[in-house]
């Protein structure tokens, strides 16, 4: 696996999973060390403000329910 691809797994779980989040967020190093993550990408997810990974959440279930047909689309079409 590239470290791009490597990468894109390591915030896609960071996002969803919230003992990830809270394990690199405590010790990024331990972090890497217990997922098997690169300690780089560890380091930059720790970076990432809660507030920021709330908004990102938010977002994904809004669309997820909209693509469920259960909201409206807030674009205009």
């Amino acid at each position: 696996m590239s470290l791009a691809q490597e990468r894109q797994r390591a915030l896609q779980r960071f996002v969803t999973d919230s003992a990830f989040e809270t394990d690199v967020r405590a010790d990024p190093l331990a972090a890497a060390a217990a997922y098997a993550v690169h300690p780089e990408i560890t380091q930059t997810l720790a970076q990432i403000s809660p507030a920021r990974v709330l908004a990102f959440q938010r977002s994904q279930r809004h669309k997820d329910s909209v693509r469920a047909g259960k909201r409206p689309s807030r674009i205009a079409r």
